[in-house]
């Protein structure tokens, strides 16, 4: 993985997700391990947001207690429309120079 997920970029979660099941498919890691492995794989404020929601989930009314509702909450606590919107309204900006190839748009899009 190029980068633990910290929420401070919270779009982000879309392309974590997708690396880390990625990487998970092809280690053949399973859903119930990828779920305790996640925890290794996000710091900061999202480390510990997360780590309360499974920690409050251990009772009966479980909400993140698997790796499918593990997205979910992510998904749901990170990718907001809020935050889309304003990735959305980010990218508008950020137009390819003339004198810049593809991979260095690409390098200074994804900063």
């Amino acid at each position: 993985m190029h980068n633990n997920f910290t929420g401070r970029d919270p779009v982000a979660i879309i392309m974590f997700l997708t690396e880390f099941a990625n990487i998970c498919d092809e280690l053949e890691i399973t859903e119930p391990e990828a779920y305790l492995a996640l925890l290794n794989f996000i710091d900061g404020d999202a480390y510990i947001s997360y780590r309360t929601a499974v920690k409050s989930s251990s009772g009966s009314g479980r909400t993140v207690s698997s790796w499918p509702s593990a997205v979910v909450y992510l998904l749901k606590h990170y990718a907001t429309n809020n935050a889309i919107t304003e990735a959305l309204q980010d990218s508008r900006i950020v137009a390819l120079r003339r004198s810049e190839t593809e991979e260095q748009y690409h390098s200074r899009f994804v900063q």
